[in-house]
């Protein structure tokens, strides 16, 4: 059922565009685990100090290892009706999300934490698709992904520590309070303000959450965003 608070916002003005921030929770249906979800353990390594420079100068072959497990999980999944619904949307997309979902589904969403697909030289930082069906099954020194020059290569995504990629950024920057702003699947954790900063400049919000949180200027619509998204396309149609 929708939401009765959600309905009014809705109708209450003729919205210009939809723009939507997507994080982990859209992609959990589809079977890949939230970063901060129960889990989040590797080889005895939580997972955020897996995620850092340090981390992985002192021991790239466990962070390769881990990056690979976490690639074939991309490889296995399937879009969900959370990611299609957001393709009918026709909104503008800004997610977390370092998988490729979205992009299956013909959604060109504006990334802030990079592409677990790809890779980047560790002094030049020059970008390549990890070619991961030519990866041996663990990595050891020997084998680490390189560059075609050779260089050692990371995995292009933003780690702690880390600028998160600089495109959502301005869009937010440019919100001019007449849009619908829907943030879907965020823990709150590593937002960036964004729908604060939507609800400050008049924006209507809609949070789409498992949990509901408070918040000024917003209404929750809580449940799987799976199921959510595409009422709420239908809605928006």
């Amino acid at each position: 059922m929708v939401p009765d608070a959600v309905l009014r916002l809705i109708s209450s003005r003729n919205w210009s565009k939809v723009v939507v921030l997507a994080g982990a929770g859209l992609s959990a249906a589809s079977g890949i685990p939230t970063f901060r979800g129960a889990g989040g353990y590797y080889q005895g390594q939580d997972a955020a100090s897996l995620a850092t420079r340090e981390g992985f100068a002192s021991n790239p072959v466990l962070v390769w290892n881990w990056y690979a497990m976490r690639i074939r999980a991309v490889r296995g999944a399937e879009p969900n009706d959370g990611h299609r619904a957001l393709a009918d949307l026709r909104g503008v997309v800004l997610t977390s999300n370092v998988d490729d979902l979205l992009d299956r589904v013909g959604v060109a969403a504006l990334r802030l934490h990079g592409n677990i697909l790809e890779m980047k030289g560790v002094e030049s930082g020059e970008v390549c698709e990890v070619n991961d069906l030519e990866w041996p099954e663990e990595f050891d020194f020997e084998t680490l992904p390189r560059l075609e020059s050779g260089e050692l290569a990371r995995p292009n995504v933003v780690w702690f520590g880390e600028y998160p990629w600089r495109a959502p950024f301005e869009v937010i920057e440019n919100l001019a309070g007449d849009e619908l702003f829907v943030e879907v699947g965020t823990s709150g954790v590593v937002s960036y303000g964004f729908t604060e900063q939507a609800a400050w400049r008049g924006c209507g919000v809609i949070r789409v959450n498992q949990e509901a949180r408070g918040g000024k200027g917003l209404v929750n619509w809580t449940g799987p965003s799976e199921v959510i998204l595409p009422q709420l396309a239908q809605l928006l149609a």
